[in-house]
């Protein structure tokens, strides 16, 4: 279990998806917030620090294209990690880019090498 819980920032239009991450994240340690829309997204990434963001590029309405650069103008600090079944070689405010599906394993080495951690912290999870 975490010393310290990050808090993580899901942004994916597909609820299953989200809870997949959030129960995972959280069986890891990490406080995980779930947003289905990039509106939702905006606001909760306003209204509470966070050190993570994995986005979804395509979603109804505004695309992970277009949020991550207005995420980054908020807080240029908070790395956004795009997880994506259609993924492009790059993108405006994105640090990272994986292909869904994603392994569990590869989901936790994606978060702790993001955030700094030893990469044996979700081991007992």
């Amino acid at each position: 279990m975490a010393q310290q819980s990050h808090r993580i920032l899901v942004v994916d239009d597909d609820p299953g998806f989200c809870r997949l991450l959030s129960k995972l994240l959280t069986r890891c340690g990490y406080t995980v917030e779930c947003a289905s829309t990039p509106v939702d997204a905006l606001t909760a990434f306003q209204a509470l620090p966070c050190d993570l963001v994995l986005l979804d590029l395509l979603m109804p309405g505004t695309t992970g294209q277009e949020l991550a650069p207005h995420l980054k103008r908020h807080n240029p600090n908070v790395p956004i990690v795009l997880i994506s079944a259609f993924p492009p070689d790059r993108i405006e405010g994105v640090d990272q880019i994986y292909p869904k599906p994603i392994t569990t394993k590869k989901l936790r080495e994606i978060v702790e090498t993001v955030l700094g951690l030893p990469n044996n912290r979700a081991e007992a999870a």
